[in-house]
């Protein structure tokens, strides 16, 4: 368990690296007047980095190779790597050219419904990507272009939660 622990801590590094790539493209497109000195996901990756390295140097059992997590740490871990690989996803799309940088802006949004539709809150995933659209993005969304959103949403994460089950 600590080999997976350390190795995640090692992705981390090369998705915080390629946060800090794609913020300098981010900041470029930004007014200064609306600009952020972190962005969320940098934010979230220092955070998931400090609970990695106090599993490794401070946790029970830290001194041997089989460092014991607790079922709730388990999935804990996983739900960082989940969120990770969305973060790995966009970030790297922005990065080649294949998805407009202001797609950053939705990494967060994504990520709050899909916790929506983990706790079955379809509905309020669909109400509160409606408002999110309107208030930060000034788009006025369809409730069916907003379904269908979240539906996509919920598609690929059953999809991948389907791949990635830790229980």
């Amino acid at each position: 368990m600590k080999k997976l622990v350390t190795n995640s801590i090692e992705k981390l590094l090369k998705l915080e690296n390629l946060i800090v790539i794609t913020d300098k493209m981010y900041e470029e497109h930004q007014d200064d007047d609306k600009a952020t000195p972190f962005s969320g996901d940098g934010i979230k990756i220092q955070s998931y980095l400090a609970k990695l390295q106090y599993w490794v140097e401070d946790a029970p059992g830290r001194d041997s190779d089989e460092l014991e997590l607790s079922v709730r740490n388990r999935q804990t871990l996983a739900e960082m790597m989940f969120t990770c690989n969305e973060i790995w996803r966009t970030r790297t799309a922005v990065k080649s050219g294949d998805l407009d940088i202001t797609s950053l802006d939705h990494t967060d949004l994504d990520l709050q419904i899909i916790n929506f539709i983990k706790e079955n809150q379809k509905i309020t995933a669909i109400k509160h990507y409606r408002a999110t659209m309107k208030e930060m993005f000034n788009q006025e969304k369809t409730l069916k272009e907003s379904k269908e959103y979240v539906d996509a949403i919920a598609e690929r994460y059953q999809r991948q939660a389907g791949e990635h089950r830790t229980i």
